[in-house]
């Protein structure tokens, strides 16, 4: 309300004399009242005067009256900075000085809140905010962080002998990267001890690692690239800001990250190794490290994670179901799985007590066709990172389909709920829709019926695509064996708003493929 005074207290104040912080928003409430909130933090003696990066988020979950942010450095310095979703009007700062500072004041009014959407790019990505730097480059960061993790990252007589124990018997280099990841992973425990902030942003020695079998992400990166130059394969600890938080713009020299993972140089190609993981087998890496900017300092290089092909990430369901004239069906199903979709079913099946997994497929049958009855199971290699993981159920279930006469509607197992695609549930949207990383998921069933029925209709095949995604679906009939393939694509990580009726009209028209794909059989 226009008749209210602001508190001269309500802005964000960053010193970078001593690390100041004071921050305060007055949220739009109604009826003449404003609320007034402000949190205060303070930094004193900071472990490098020159590490400086001021940034402030405007915007956030309730509406704001005003939102300010005022940035003092002593008088010479200079500020780079960047703003992201700021409005023109808004994005430049007023810049005075004094006789000993120099002052940059953001201020932006009336502010509405985020709404949150599925699938949505994190808060950091939508919400009005910018980030600022003193340096111009990075090369007093290379030369920073750089210089701890060389520290670290030492070859001992110890590290040699293990890496040459684990590699020695396997003829391929590829093989031998292999063993080191997997070692790295299963047999040093994620736990983060941190007693500085060199331990803090770059680890222990590598050394220490090993010897106490224990690390966080910074720890495991270095030891896995250490281990990994033993064998002269160039690798690295990088840092990382996974894509379940918000993108760093590189482009302003900072330290940014929440995760380090390990970068290698293979055959003139870039892999990316996370050993915090227990269930990656090489070259696959966690699905929130895919297509996020890193920072290697030292290879002073400022770069991409790949992002896969749908291939490398996907699930097949490979199904034989065979239907018995009483309207009986066993049906036999073996799951292919790839990359992060095999990491992550390894994962669950570690987790579960094997005394458990018995009871857990039979309540996935009893899903498929109330009363049907486990008949068989093999889950398989779940802790041998050397072989995929196998996995294979059978069950049995009885009066199975829909009979209307002498008609059988014969359903999939589990296929009416296959593609259900949340995020395309609203009319519109704000915000692009983000993914982790592109995914293919399959089936192939192949169907048995009884000599003396006939078919009589399959479902429709169809083929459709966009730049984003494609699904295909097909039936034939081969030696009296009804097949059905089909192959969902997502192949790319995010979908820009603007696209996202083409994209919601794509995702709504597999959806209701999946609840009729359905063959009717004549039953004799």
């Amino acid at each position: 309300p226009k008749d209210v005074k602001l508190s001269e207290q309500s802005r964000g104040e960053s010193f970078f004399s001593y690390g100041k912080i004071i921050t305060a928003n007055l949220p739009m409430v109604s009826e003449g009242c404003i609320v007034e909130y402000m949190f205060e933090r303070e930094t004193f003696n900071p472990y490098d005067k020159n590490m400086f990066f001021p940034g402030w988020y405007f915007q956030g979950y309730e509406p704001v009256y005003l939102s300010r942010y005022t940035v003092e450095i002593p008088k010479g310095k200079e500020i780079i900075y960047k703003s992201k979703n700021i409005p023109p009007e808004f994005d430049s700062p007023r810049i005075s000085e004094t006789d000993t500072s120099r002052l940059y004041v953001w201020k932006i009014t009336d502010i509405p809140p985020i709404t949150d959407e599925k699938n949505m790019p994190d808060y950091g990505d939508v919400v009005m905010h910018l980030d600022g730097s003193i340096f111009k480059d990075y090369n007093y960061i290379f030369d920073w962080l750089g210089g701890f993790q060389k520290n670290r990252a030492v070859i001992t007589p110890q590290i040699d002998s293990l890496v040459h124990s684990l590699t020695d018997t396997f003829p391929r280099l590829r093989d031998k990267i292999a063993q080191i990841y997997y070692f790295v992973q299963r047999e040093i425990r994620y736990i983060s001890i941190k007693g500085s902030i060199s331990s803090g942003q770059t680890g222990h020695p590598a050394q220490f690692t090993l010897e106490n079998k224990y690390g966080d992400c910074t720890d495991k990166s270095i030891l896995l690239a250490t281990m990994l130059r033993v064998l002269d394969v160039p690798a690295w600890p990088i840092i990382v800001m996974t894509n379940s938080d918000e993108e760093i713009d590189r482009s302003i020299p900072s330290i940014d990250g929440n995760h380090s993972i390990t970068q290698i140089q293979l055959d003139g190609e870039n892999i990316f190794l996370d050993a915090t993981s227990t269930t990656h087998r090489f070259p696959y890496y966690r699905d929130d490290d895919v297509g996020v900017s890193y920072l290697n300092p030292m290879k002073r290089e400022i770069g991409f994670t790949s992002i896969p092909l749908p291939e490398d990430n996907s699930d097949v369901a490979i199904m034989d179901i065979t239907v018995h004239p009483d309207r009986s069906v066993v049906v036999v199903e073996t799951d292919s799985l790839v990359g992060d979709e095999e990491a992550g079913w390894r994962g669950f099946w570690e987790y579960v007590d094997k005394k458990k997994r018995e009871y857990i497929l039979q309540g996935w049958v009893n899903y498929a066709a109330p009363g049907a009855k486990l008949a068989d199971w093999e889950i398989e290699n779940v802790t041998d990172l050397n072989k995929p993981l196998h996995q294979l159920f059978s069950f049995t279930a009885d009066d199975y389909g829909t009979l209307a006469k002498k008609l059988l509607i014969l359903p999939i197992p589990f296929y009416e709920n296959s593609y259900n695609f949340p995020e395309a549930a609203t009319l519109e949207r704000k915000f692009d829709i983000e993914y982790r990383s592109p995914r293919k998921k399959g089936h192939r069933v192949t169907i048995s019926i009884p000599d003396n029925w006939k078919i009589e209709q399959l479902p429709e095949n169809v083929e459709l695509s966009n730049e984003y995604a494609d699904f295909s679906a097909s039936w034939t009939v081969k030696d009296n064996k009804i097949i059905f393939i089909d192959s969902f694509r997502l192949k790319t990580r995010i979908i820009p708003v603007e696209d996202y009726q083409m994209y919601r009209e794509f995702l709504n028209a597999v959806s209701v493929y999946a609840k009729h794909n359905r063959p009717v059989f004549k039953v004799e």
